[in-house]
Order: C-alpha cells, then structure tokens, then sequence
C-alpha cells in the first residue's frame, strides 16, 4: 500500500529515494524448467513452470494520483516488460490497483458529503486513467471494493482463524487517526504546535491520542525466527541491501543474559488486524462478527491473492504465480 501522507515511495523534503523491491521466491520456489524432445518440433522450447508475477503497491485513494504513484507503477512495468522479453513463451502477470476501505477514506467522504463507495469510485478511476495514460502493461487493476476481494478476505480470515494464528483480545496504545496506525511508547515524541504540548509520531509527524480496544489480533509474534531464518537463506529478498539489513536489525538484534538467552531489542508483537464498526464501518465486516470491520493489513494486503483468483481450489490456474517474483513497495513500510 502506498499512502498520500506517508510518503513512501519518496521523500519530498529531500532527495529522490529509491523504493523497496521484495522478492519473494525461496531457493525451495525457484522456477524449475520443464524440457521438451527435440522430436516435438522446431516451436517447442523451454517454458518455465511458475508464471512470473510482479506487484505494485495498491494505491490509497484518499487523495488524487501524484508522481510517486507513477514512479512505482513505472519500476513494475518495466520488470513485467522485461519478463516478457528474456521469454515470450513465459506466463506474466502484473497487478496494481487502489486500496479502498479505513478510516481516512470514511472521513474523507463524509467531508464532501458523499458516501464512501462513489467517494473512492472516482478517485480509483483517475489511479487507472493514469495507468492507462503512463501505457503500463498490468494484467489486473484490482480494487478493495470488488466483491471478489471481499470473498478471498473472508475466506483467508477463515482460515486463519481455524489455523489459530487469530484471536481476540484487548489493544491499548498510541494511535494516529491519519496514520491509521498504533505505534509503540518509543516511536512517540512531545512536540510544541500552537503553543500546546502534543504527541506526535516520530516517523510521520502525525497526532496520536491514547487508545484502548477491543479487537482481532494476528500472532506475528510466533514468526520472528521463521522470518529471520527466511531473511538470511534469501539476502537478496529486499533490494536495495540497506533495506534487507533494516528489516534483518529489527527482527535479529538481542543481546544475551546470564541464562544463556537470547532477550530480543525490538518487540515483534501480536498485530492488531480489526477495528470496532461503531469507529471503522468502512470496511469488510469481520465474519461472524459484524461488531467489528476487518483492518488493513488482512484486507489491503489480500489482493495480491485475489487478483490470481484466490480462494484457489485444486493446483491449477493463476495460483502458479504465487508467491510473486517482485513486489514494489515504498520504503517507509518494508517493515
């Protein structure tokens, strides 16, 4: 996801950065190539047996396009039309598209007095007039609001949940309405604006207020040695390296105590993935809940599923391209 306020495809407060590219393909996905008998003809060649797939970031519609939008769209465009050159006969798939549903985009159309849905309908359509403008080569501009997007979210919640990786339980921190975000007592700092004394976060400069729910929550926790071992056996999994070594610093730093532990730097906690409907009604309804909507990092992040026509059943069709080769996405949210 790439969102207006944020920033982070680039910074315009100083140079041009670079976004991150996350390829996802482990030595145990590596591509095999299926070979063919010269007696089959001269047409027969070499065809590799995963399609290639390459993403973009999907596009936050509070706002119109600007030109980090563009820079993403362009970097994914130009490895799609590379994968189609170094093999025609090489399936490739290239998705981008617009994120549609939280609380800024509620906000949003209530200030223009307009129903969320037709508020992101015309918004969603200019990121796609400048798909088109830009000549980019995707094979699905995906929304958040299609109703194929709300069956694969609801059905990987389910999963999720039979698989105990959901559960439900209390969350109090520091949150930013525009950031849409928690951040931890460190990631806050006291500023001066007008005179009065705020907390803002450090990262976006955004307000925060202390806030204290009830909600759905993932256990990331559970995957911070699976996710360093996966970082090591792939170091190239995010270019460019600084990025790799930010994301591998935050999940590896410890130190070790007089018990031979390991006692990790930075927390990896449980992530809070749901928001009561009476504050976030924009949004997929949580299954068999409806007192909660289903938050960002289950729905947004979905789509890159939904758009190989996920929920899959049985082996074959698009689900081949899964995992992606490639996955643009901007700096300020590798982590």
């Amino acid at each position: 996801m790439l969102r207006n306020g944020m920033k982070p495809t680039f910074r315009f407060s100083g140079c041009l950065r670079a976004p991150a590219f996350v390829t996802t393909i482990s030595p145990r996905t590596t591509p095999k190539w299926r070979t063919y008998s010269a007696s089959a003809g001269p047409n027969i060649v070499p065809t590799p047996s995963k399609p290639y797939y390459v993403t973009t970031p999907i596009f936050y519609v509070n706002a119109v396009p600007h030109i980090g939008h563009l820079f993403s769209g362009v970097l994914a465009d130009v490895l799609t039309r590379y994968a189609r050159l170094k093999d025609p006969n090489r399936e490739v798939h290239f998705c981008t598209g617009t994120d549609e549903h939280g609380l800024k985009i509620q906000r949003a159309a209530e200030a223009k007095a307009i129903a969320p849905k037709p508020f992101c309908d015309g918004i969603s359509t200019r990121f796609e007039d400048l798909a088109k403008a830009a000549g980019l080569s995707h094979t699905r501009f995906i929304r958040t609001t299609e109703p194929v997007h709300y069956k694969a979210v609801e059905h990987l919640w389910r999963e999720l949940l039979a698989g105990g990786w959901i559960y439900k339980g209390s969350h109090s921190g520091w949150y930013s309405v525009s950031d849409e975000a928690f951040y931890a007592p460190n990631q806050i700092i006291d500023v001066e604006i007008d005179g009065e004394t705020v907390k803002v976060a450090k990262e976006s400069g955004s307000r925060v207020e202390w806030m204290e729910e009830e909600n759905y929550k993932f256990r990331l926790s559970a995957f911070r040695e699976k996710l360093i071992e996966w970082l090591e056996s792939n170091p190239r999994s995010i270019v460019p390296l600084e990025r790799w070594k930010e994301v591998h610093s935050h999940l590896a730093e410890h130190v070790v105590n007089d018990k031979g532990e390991k006692i990790y730097t930075h927390p990896l906690e449980d992530l809070s993935i749901s928001r009561p409907s009476s504050r976030l009604s924009w949004g997929i309804p949580v299954p068999d809940d409806p007192e909660h909507t289903i938050y960002v990092w289950i729905d947004a992040l979905t789509n890159y599923i939904t758009a190989l026509g996920y929920p899959w059943s049985g082996s074959g069709g698009k689900q081949a391209a899964w995992p992606a080769d490639v996955q643009v996405i901007g700096v300020d949210i590798v982590r």
